[in-house]
C-alpha cells in the first residue's frame, strides 16, 4: 500500500509559525531568566517575581523537609551530606513537563565543584487550585510536601551512595528500591500518624493480586511506586530501618547481592518473611 504525501505547508503559513514558535521559546527563556532566586547554604529557590508567597512556603518546606530527611537518614547533621551539595528548587508558575499537579522530577550531576540537583515544582498555589474539588486544603499541603520529600529524597540517597568507597552505584537499583524508597520516607515525613492509613492502600492491591511481588534471585513487583512503598515498609519493619540504610553503603558490586549480604538472606527466605509479614498486616 502506498503512502500518502505529506501535505506541504504554505511558505507564509511556515514562516508565520516558526516565528510563533522562535517566540514562545525566547518568552519562556527570558521569564525563567528573570526569576528570582532566595538562597540557603543547602538549597536555593527560584520562582517568578509574583510568586514570592509560593517561594517563601517552598523555603519553610525545604528547611522543615532537610531537618527530617536528616533525621530520617540517620544523619543529625545535614552538612555530613550536604556539604558539596546545591538544590536548586524550580518553583513553576504553571504545569509543565518537568512539574505539574500530578508529577514533580528532579535531575542531578557531580560536577568538578560538587554535587548539583534541580527539584521542579509546581508553585503551591497553582496546586491548590487544582487540588480544588479532588481533596481538602489540608491534604492539599500534605500531598505537596509529600511530593517534594519524595525528590528531596533521591537527593540524600544519591549523596549517600557518593558518599562510600566502591561497590554498587545508584543507577543500578531496581526501580522498585528507588522509587519505593523515597515514597516510604516520604509518607514517614509528611502522612505522621496516617502512615498507617497510607500503606494499607498500599497493601490493600497485593492482597488482591498477591503476584504483583515476586520474588526468584531478585524481587520484581507491577509497581515500583506502589508496591516498592510497600516492600520497602517490610524490610524497615522486619530488619530495621539501619539494615535498610546499609543496602545503600553496601560495598557488592550488584544490587541484588547487596541485598542478600546485608540482610543475611536469600530470595526464597525473603519471600517466607514476606508472605508472614503480609498476613500479620492483615
Amino acid at each position: 500500500m502506498r503512502s500518502r504525501p505529506f501535505p506541504r505547508i504554505p511558505r507564509p503559513l511556515f514562516v508565520l509559525l516558526l516565528g510563533v514558535l522562535v517566540f514562545i521559546g525566547a518568552t519562556a527563556a527570558k521569564t525563567e531568566s528573570e526569576w528570582v532566586t532566595v538562597e540557603r547554604e543547602f538549597w536555593r529557590v527560584k520562582f517568578p517575581p509574583e510568586f514570592g508567597e509560593d517561594a517563601r512556603a517552598v523555603d519553610t518546606m525545604m528547611d522543615r523537609a532537610t531537618k527530617e530527611l536528616s533525621t530520617l537518614f540517620g544523619e543529625p547533621d545535614p552538612a555530613r551530606l550536604l556539604d558539596t551539595t546545591v538544590v536548586e528548587v524550580m518553583t513553576h508558575p504553571d504545569g509543565c513537563r518537568h512539574a505539574s499537579y500530578s508529577h514533580a522530577s528532579m535531575e542531578s550531576n557531580m560536577r568538578w565543584d560538587g554535587y548539583q540537583a534541580r527539584i521542579h515544582l509546581l508553585a503551591p498555589s497553582i496546586f491548590s487550585q487544582y487540588a480544588v474539588g479532588r481533596t481538602s486544603p489540608t491534604d492539599a499541603v500534605d500531598t505537596y510536601y509529600r511530593i517534594l520529600l519524595h525528590e528531596y529524597s533521591s537527593v540524600f540517597v544519591q549523596r549517600l551512595i557518593l558518599s562510600k568507597g566502591g561497590g554498587w552505584q545508584y543507577h543500578q537499583a531496581d526501580p522498585w528500591f528507588l522509587q519505593g524508597f523515597d515514597e516510604f520516607i516520604a509518607s514517614r515525613g509528611a502522612d505522621g500518624e496516617r502512615f498507617t492509613e497510607r500503606l494499607e492502600k498500599r497493601l490493600a492491591p497485593i492482597r488482591r493480586q498477591p503476584d504483583r511481588v515476586k520474588f526468584a534471585k531478585d524481587i520484581r513487583v507491577s509497581d515500583p511506586y506502589g508496591d516498592g512503598f510497600a516492600v520497602v515498609a517490610f524490610l524497615h519493619e522486619t530488619f530495621g530501618p539501619d539494615a535498610v540504610r546499609k543496602i545503600w553503603l553496601s560495598p557488592e558490586r550488584s544490587f541484588s547481592r547487596a541485598v542478600e549480604s546485608t540482610l543475611g538472606t536469600d530470595y526464597p527466605n525473603l519471600q517466607a518473611k514476606w508472605r508472614e509479614w503480609l498476613t500479620k498486616e492483615t
